[in-house]
Parts: structure tokens; sequence; C-alpha cells
């Protein structure tokens, strides 16, 4: 949301300063003489409507559109589209440009991408008729911020690029820094920082240069926000703090809120939640002043936060309904589950728990119901598509009938002539007739009888195949509805990245739903992370590892357990005497294979505790394997041994690898045999120093290239931690 907002401001600013609004400013002055003190917002409405050439009224139009974005969007609106409707046939296609991209601009200030996208578009289009490449980069790169909003890096890293071939070619120097900064933010979202911080400097630099103030605070702001997303808060606080200095000496309030409200989540990070909430409450100001809705929503949630630190869990739920409130007037969906998400944290550590599941299930309501207006939609188009087509068929089939009867009664009328006419002459003719039209007529009765039997076993063979289809897409439903809900337990990429500086985790399920799971916590400032293979795959071992999941949430956030070994014992126990207990007709081996870390990263070492899968650690270029416990977590026909913990002291360079058994059984190659451990250890073993990004990327074309067309024969997964 802050990202949003700088690069709203700066476009606004630069499209004001666009050469192709001299002339306005020359018609300004004169306005200015004509109405002597007036505003030039007054101004610009009487150009509109002056007995002046349609060029300038066109100008007046976009520029009123631009005055009232500070003021209010859906006057903006409202200018922009009276310029629109009015000039769409005008020869001055770059003015035609300007008007569709600031009202491209104004949706893009309320959130409607989709409006914005549009508007963009039909601006491209024209200026690509003009040939004006400056312009045209431009618009390719507000196109590119949109899709950066809706998370479509892919399409906006090629925007961006087509506007950096563009501004390189005709060396533009005062736009180029806008394409530098925006490509910058593209890297930070698909995680390649080195890329993000290049292009941020570039942009800085550049804008040094050109001696632009917004542009600095702009790129300032995202370059920060390349360092908040390394974990390297030191950084990320210092350029967020020469942003808002910037911005503050040119009066840049509408930017204010958003870098304001990143130091405050930088100063909570660092547990300086007086400082933070500090800085909220700067932010909560401008956005008000501003009617920054957006801002506002995080600042609340921010404050909310703070309280939630201080253990004041009464003010914090305030705060967080508040940033809810402004969150679904705004329809911004992906902001209230995450809001969601943390009034249910504060209700569970106020011991409401009702209230915390039912937080948890509006979360689960809000997100299916991203999905379900879309689903509905598309299930009410093929059910009109479906209805109109039975109508027609219907229609069809009664032309025919009445076809078929007017065929027959043509015919019985001939026969009647041809009988009158021949009767006194062919009286034997016309009783064997007779007798014949009475056995062709029992044998079209016998034929229109097994016609409409077999059209009968036709319509109940389709009746058959619709309903088996109606409930094979029920139970595709649930299984994809429980694929969510099993999504939503596992360990989170904003969880994980919060907590880990350089890891990857490549987790390829069998099924659409999984028996292996990774899931992590946080226990006195120590990590928690489980890599685990249930029993079974597919949806028994996706409830497996739902099972597993609660009795791990039971034994580290209820009972406070913080020993791998304690922990492991605590779930075997839950899981025998729920699915195994004593003298039961139905014992089996219902249980899980993992490996249990706790890491001290400040401490550099690891405490663990393994159940049949074992530990490697990469160091010095060599991999060294730690062995498991020769037992799941559940029952075993064995004599039932407490788990073993061990003890690593970590280095730096140090890469810790836990897996599943997925990877090493999958048969495939020449031969069709299995991949084994030794060539697994042997493959990452040969990539080790490679970038852990780029060590998922080769076990993904290691594991596609070896399985062929061959059948996946379990769960995948591998998780990889580097210090």
């Amino acid at each position: 949301m802050c990202f949003l907002i700088d690069f709203c401001f700066i476009l606004d600013e630069y499209m004001k300063i666009n050469k192709k609004y001299t002339i306005l400013l020359f018609v300004l002055i004169a306005i200015h003489s004509l109405f002597a003190q007036t505003p030039v917002v007054d101004s610009l409405k009487k150009l509109s409507t002056a007995n002046v050439n349609d060029t300038l009224k066109m100008h007046a139009y976009a520029e009123l559109t631009y005055e009232y974005l500070s003021i209010d969007i859906d006057s903006a609106k409202m200018f922009a589209n009276l310029g629109i409707k009015k000039y769409s046939n005008n020869k001055n296609k770059l003015l035609l440009s300007d008007l569709y991209a600031a009202l491209g601009t104004a949706y893009g200030y309320e959130r409607d991408f989709d409006n914005s996208l549009v508007n963009f578009n039909k601006s491209l289009a024209i200026l690509k008729t003009t040939k004006d490449k400056t312009a045209i980069s431009k618009t390719y790169f507000n196109i590119g911020l949109i899709y950066y909003y809706t998370a479509k890096y892919d399409l906006a890293i090629q925007q961006y690029i087509e506007a950096l071939k563009l501004l390189e070619s005709i060396k533009d120097t005062q736009t180029l820094p806008n394409i530098y900064n925006g490509l910058s933010g593209m890297y930070k979202e698909i995680r390649n920082y080195d890329e993000a911080l290049n292009y941020g400097q570039k942009a800085l630099k550049l804008f040094s240069q050109n001696k632009d103030s917004v542009g600095m605070a702009s790129a300032l702001n995202n370059v920060g926000n390349v360092y908040d997303y390394q974990n390297k808060l030191d950084e990320a606080l210092d350029n967020y703090r020469k942003s808002m200095r910037m911005k503050e000496l040119i009066k840049m309030e509408r930017g204010m809120s958003s870098t304001l409200n990143n130091i405050g989540i930088i100063l909570s990070k660092k547990d300086s939640v007086l400082q933070a909430l500090e800085y909220y409450n700067k932010a909560l100001s401008f956005s008000s002043v501003n009617s920054d809705k957006i801002s506002q929503a995080v600042s609340y949630d921010g404050i909310g936060m703070v309280y939630y630190k201080m253990k004041q869990y009464d003010k914090a739920l305030s705060f967080l309904e508040k940033s809810i409130a402004i969150s679904t007037d705004i329809d911004s969906k992906l902001d209230i589950v995450s809001t969601y998400e943390k009034i249910a944290l504060c209700y569970a550590a106020k011991g409401n728990y009702k209230k915390a599941f039912d937080y948890q299930q509006l979360l689960f309501a809000t997100k299916d119901s991203i999905f379900n207006v879309e689903s509905s939609r598309q299930v009410n188009e093929l059910a009109t598509q479906y209805e109109t087509e039975k109508k027609q068929l219907l229609i069809d089939n009664l032309n025919k009938d009445n076809a078929l009867k007017q065929e027959e009664l043509a015919k019985s009328e001939l026969q009647v002539k041809q009988q009158n006419m021949q009767i006194m002459f062919f009286i034997l003719a016309v009783l064997l007739l007779s007798i014949l039209s009475f056995f062709i007529f029992r044998s079209y009765k016998q034929k229109k009888q097994s016609a409409e039997i077999i059209l009968s076993q036709k319509e109940e063979v389709e009746r058959q195949r619709d309903l088996v289809e109606e409930k094979s897409k029920e139970i595709t439903d649930s299984i994809h509805y429980a694929k969510r809900i099993q999504q939503a337990l596992l360990a989170s990429d904003t969880f994980l990245k919060k907590h880990i500086a350089d890891y990857f985790i490549f987790y390829k399920p069998k099924d659409i739903v999984s028996g292996d799971f990774y899931w992590a916590n946080v226990i006195d400032g120590k990590f928690v992370l489980i890599t685990a293979d249930c029993t079974g795959h597919g949806v028994p071992g996706a409830f497996m590892s739902l099972l597993n999941i609660s009795y791990l949430n039971e034994a580290i956030i209820e009972k406070r357990m913080d020993a791998p070994d304690k922990i492991l014992d605590y779930v075997r126990s839950q899981i025998i005497q729920s699915l195994n207990p004593e003298g039961s007709e139905n014992e089996g081996r219902d249980g899980m294979d993992a490996t249990l870390c706790i890491y001290d990263f400040k401490g550099m070492w690891l405490r663990f505790s393994a159940a049949n899968n074992p530990l490697w650690l990469y160091r010095n270029n060599e991999i060294k394997e730690f062995s498991a416990d020769k037992m799941p977590v559940g029952m075993y026909h064995g004599e039932q041994k407490p788990f073993t913990q061990q003890t690593i002291g970590l280095r730096k360079d140090d890469i810790v690898y836990t897996f599943t058994d997925g990877f090493a059984d999958q048969f495939g190659g020449e031969k069709g045999k299995k991949f084994k451990y030794k060539n697994l250890q042997q493959l990452l073993l040969s990539n080790a120093s490679k970038p852990m990004a780029e060590q998922k990327q080769i076990l993904e074309k290691t594991l596609r290239d070896w399985q062929g067309n061959m059948e996946q024969v379990d769960d995948i997964l591998i998780v990889g931690i580097r210090f």
C-alpha cells in the first residue's frame, strides 16, 4: 500500500510538468489576469466552458482531473469523463490520450485497478499511432504499476522492460529513473533482491542528478523496502528516515504517511513499540488530512499490533476493528483477511478461544468469497447457456414432429383419393392394398414404440452420467476446499521470511492435498520448524497432517514445550490415544516420520529430534548426516522408547537440509529405478554454494527430467536453511 501512494504522487507530478502542458501554463497566466486572484481550479473550470478552441478545453479537463486527485476523486473522474465524451473525435490524439491517462490515474487512486488498466490501455493504443516514445514509455510504466499492485509481477516487468527500451533508445534521463524505480519494486516482490537494489540505486542516482526531490524520496522509500524484505532492519530504517526528511523538505504530504508507516513497521519489528506507536500516530494524522484510507487502515493495523505486543489486548482489538472497517469500506479483501488473523491472535491471547475461532472462520469465509463470487458468475453463465440450448432443442424437436405429422396426413389424403378413383374397378387391389396398409401401420407402430424405448433409455443414461459428473465435481470441490484449509495451516511465506533470512521450500504434493507438511512457530524467541511425512498421501494423508498439526499446537502453544524430543513424545502419545487405543480391533501404524528442529539464530545452535527421517548438515564442502530414531511418531510394533534430542553448533554458511522420502523414492530414469538418497545428497552437495532459490529450481528440473512420463509415487518435501 505504501508503494502505491508514492508512485501515484510521482505520476501526478510528472504529468503536470510534461512539455505538452506548456501552452496551458501561458493560458492560465492570461486567465489569471482576467479573473484577478481566483484559484487555479476556478480558472480551469472557467476555461473548460469559455469560448476558446477545443485544444485548450481538453487541456483544462485534463488539468482539472489532476488538480482534483488530492481533493475529490469523484470530481476528478467526472472531469476526465466529460473531456473524453466531448472530444473523443478530436484530431489531437495526444490530448485525448492524456484524458484517458488522467482517468486511469483517478481509478488507480481508488484501487479500482480493472478500470485503471482499461483506461491506460486506451491511452497506450492512441499513443502508439503518434510514435511519441516518451509518452508511450510513461504509459507502459503506469500499466506495469497496475500489474504490480495486482501481484502480476511477470507482466509488470514486461511493461517496464518495454518502457526501458524506449527511454534508453532516446536517452530520456528525466523519465528513465521512474522505470528503474519501478523495476526495483518488481524484483523485490519476486525476491531477486540483488536486482532490486541495483535498479533502486540506479534510480536514486539519476533522480539526484536531475535534482528531482520527489523521485529521490520515492527511491529511498523503495530501497528501504528491499532491505526490509531482506530483514536488514537498520539499513531499511536509515533509508526510510532519509525518505521522510526529503518529503518533509518538499512538503510532500500525500506520500508522508506511507514512509511514516514503514518506519513504524521497522520499529515494531525491533520491539521499539513506543517509538513505533509514535510514528503510526504521525502517519494517521497525515492520512486523515489527505483522506488516504489505505494508509489509515495500515496505521490502525500497526497500532493494534503494537498494543498486542504490549499485551493490552482490548486496545489492540479496538484499533484492529477500525482497520477492518476501513478495509471493508474500500473492499480490500486481502487486507481484511490479514487483520482478521491478528484479531484472532488477540482473542486467543485473552483466552477467548471461541471468539478466536469465530474470526478464523471469518478469515476462511472471506477467502472463500474471493473464490465464490467469480465461481458463481461462471456457473450462472453456464446455466443460462444450458437453458438456452435446451429450449432451442425443444423447439427443433417440435418442428420435426409437426413435419412428420404433416407428411403422414398428406400420404393419407393421397391414399384416399387413389382408393376413390379405383374402388369400382380394382376392388381386389383395394383389398390387398388395405391388408398391406395394415401391416405397414403395425410395423410403423412397432418402430415408433422401439424408438420411444431407445429415447427413454438414452435419457436415463444421460441422467445417470450427469449425476456421476455432479457427484464427481462435488467431491473434487470438497478436496480443493480441504487443500485451502491445509495450506492455511502450513507455515506462510510471510511468517517464514520474517524469521528466516535465506531458505527454500520444495513442496510437491502427489495429489490435490498432501500427507507431507511443513509447520513453524516461535517459542521464547526460538524458531520451531517441522518437516513431516504422514501415513499415506492424498485425503487420508492430509487428514493425518491436520491431526498432527493440532497436537503440535497443543504441545508448543498451550503446554509451552520447548524440547524437540518431549514434543514428539507428546504428539506420539496423542496419536496413539486418538487412533490406536490399546486393544482396538483397528490398531494400525498411523502416524508420521518427521524431523523437528528448534533454532536459536542469535546463539547459532540447533536442537532437533528425528523420527525415521535424518537431518543433513552442509559445511566445508561436505554433507554430514545426523541419524534419526528408527521409529515413527505413532504406533510402532516394537519397544516404545523416548525420542532422543541432538544439538548442533552452527556456523556462518552452514546449510541444514530436512526432507521426506518422496524425492529419493521417485521412479524414473532410463531404467525406471528409484532416485535414492545417495544421488539426492550428491545433488545437494554439488549445488550447495548456489543461492537457495536456484537450488530449488535445480531440484525441480532434476525431478522433472528424472520422472519423465512416469507417475509421481509420493508427496515430496525438501527444506533448506542457510546461516
